[in-house]
């Protein structure tokens, strides 16, 4: 793995957007924070999310996206994106989803704000945060520990979306 690096923190509050024609609540929508900003065990400050069933909480504080995607979607949509431009927290550089794995506990900013890649989604991953803390700038990121069964969020992704009748690979998660 690279030398991890936060390249944006992101936060913005729910609003009303219209999609395909109809008014929904989305938190979606995020723009980079100016430090310090402080980050508790189920969000950071000024930052929220419309579903609370699939977004937010202590197993899902953080959205953790790659900006080495940014380049394939600019490309795609032939638009600059801006940071938060996939609703996530954290742009972070050299944490791609096959080297990033379930279990990881990662140190960003000061000592006391570590996370954990506790759950997962098809673009990006979510974490827990252990120890809360405030962000100041946008830090390097450290791994601190590794879970023995390796199991990388892509590999996860593949069980969930694509192969879900893989059962030696389910049961080896």
């Amino acid at each position: 793995m690279a030398e991890p690096l936060v390249k944006s923190v992101n936060a913005g509050m729910p609003i009303e957007a219209c999609f395909h024609g109809k008014l929904t609540k989305t938190g979606i929508f995020k723009t980079p924070v100016k430090f310090p900003v402080f980050l508790n065990k189920t969000n950071l400050t000024g930052d929220g999310q419309a579903d609370l069933k699939y977004h937010g909480g202590p197993d899902k504080a953080l959205c953790i996206y790659c900006y080495e995607h940014y380049p394939f979607w600019e490309s795609n949509l032939q638009q600059n994106l801006s940071f938060g431009a996939f609703g996530e927290n954290l742009t972070v550089e050299g944490m791609p989803e096959n080297e990033v794995y379930i279990g990881d506990i990662f140190q960003f900013g000061v000592p006391e704000i570590v996370s954990e890649v506790a759950n997962l989604g098809y673009t990006g991953y979510y974490a827990r945060i252990l120890e809360e803390g405030t962000i100041s700038d946008c830090p390097e990121i450290k791994l601190l520990k590794r879970d023995a069964k390796e199991i990388t969020v892509s590999f996860a992704n593949r069980l969930k979306y694509h192969e879900r009748e893989n059962k030696k690979g389910i049961l080896n998660c």
